[in-house]
């Protein structure tokens, strides 16, 4: 489920950002910068979960 989430997330992210006007390569980059960060939140959020049940 994180991985699904930050894989949407970090393609909305590019494609937003070649919407704005952005170029492909770097547009690429930042959506792998938000898949990472989503999936690194997300992970985190899973792990302080299962820690405290």
């Amino acid at each position: 489920m994180v991985f699904q989430t930050s894989v949407i997330l970090g393609l909305l992210a590019g494609i937003f950002m070649v919407a704005l006007g952005m170029q492909p390569v770097p547009a690429v980059g930042v959506g792998g910068g938000a898949l990472v960060a989503t999936f690194t939140a997300g992970m985190t959020a899973v792990a302080y979960i299962s820690r405290n049940s």
